[in-house]
């Protein structure tokens, strides 16, 4: 390939970036194919048109070819095997497949905490929790201050019957995040399955306090006040999780 060009399929993939700042993802898609039909090993071409196609245009099929053509012109890359393992899990649900891409990119950066943490996941989804809780913990010991990853843990630990430990790891959320509606739902709905029902009232409480409008934390206190006999509260607390969840269906 002569230098002329090189440098067409350079000032095409700048194209294609501008395009993709301006969320013309379309016009980008066509000026990375063609720099591409220049250059088919054209790494960053590849790159910038899957990561295009999975996460703007969401044409995940499409998108793990790329990453794939990616790997093929840079078969070490972590990044590309990470944005397959992504695609083939939250575009295609494909979680063995997407296991495989995880470990793929840990053998080429082993200390990526987004790699742990995805890759935990995985686990926990295909059932093998004590892999699942592993990789949860090399997850927190790169990032010990990730609530997400505290969070997950911490359903992990109460789907294994775990429950006590699964609440330290919803106050460990909770100590990083201390303003996460969410993560005050999460601790409520465990300490509602253990019985312990003022104190998740008390963590319902927080979440609306929070997120008045979060219609799983009403549902939620609703399902507690009746487990508590107090049936009328549970109504109106039922009324609101409807009324919020039509705003937010229609917003």
């Amino acid at each position: 390939m002569s230098q002329t060009q090189q440098e067409k399929a350079q000032l095409l993939l700048q194209q294609g970036l501008h395009y993709k700042d301006a969320s013309e993802y379309e016009a980008a898609i066509t000026s990375f194919n063609k720099a591409l039909e220049i250059q088919p090993d054209f790494y960053e071409a590849w790159l910038e048109k899957g990561i295009i196609l999975a996460w703007d245009l969401h044409y995940y099929e499409e998108a793990v070819t790329s990453f794939k053509a990616v790997i093929k012109c840079k078969p070490d890359d972590y990044f590309a095997w990470h944005q397959l393992g992504q695609v083939e899990l939250e575009g295609l649900a494909e979680l063995e497949a997407s296991l495989i891409s995880f470990n793929k990119a840990l053998e080429f950066k082993p200390d990526d905490y987004d790699t742990w943490w995805d890759r935990s996941f995985v686990l926990y989804q295909l059932g093998r929790h004590e892999e699942a809780l592993a990789s949860y913990a090399k997850t927190l010991e790169i990032k010990p201050d990730s609530p997400i990853a505290w969070d997950e843990k911490g359903f992990l630990l109460g789907d294994m019957g775990r429950y006590e430990e699964a609440l330290v790891c919803f106050d460990k959320a909770l100590e990083f995040k201390p303003d996460s509606s969410m993560f005050w739902q999460d601790k409520g709905c465990f300490l509602r399955k253990m019985g312990r029902y003022e104190e998740a009232l008390t963590c319902f409480d927080k979440a609306l306090e929070l997120e008045p409008d979060n219609s799983i934390a009403w549902e939620e206190k609703g399902f507690l006040l009746g487990d508590m006999g107090r049936y009328d509260e549970a109504l109106a607390c039922f009324d609101k999780a409807l009324e919020f969840e039509a705003d937010n269906n229609s917003a």
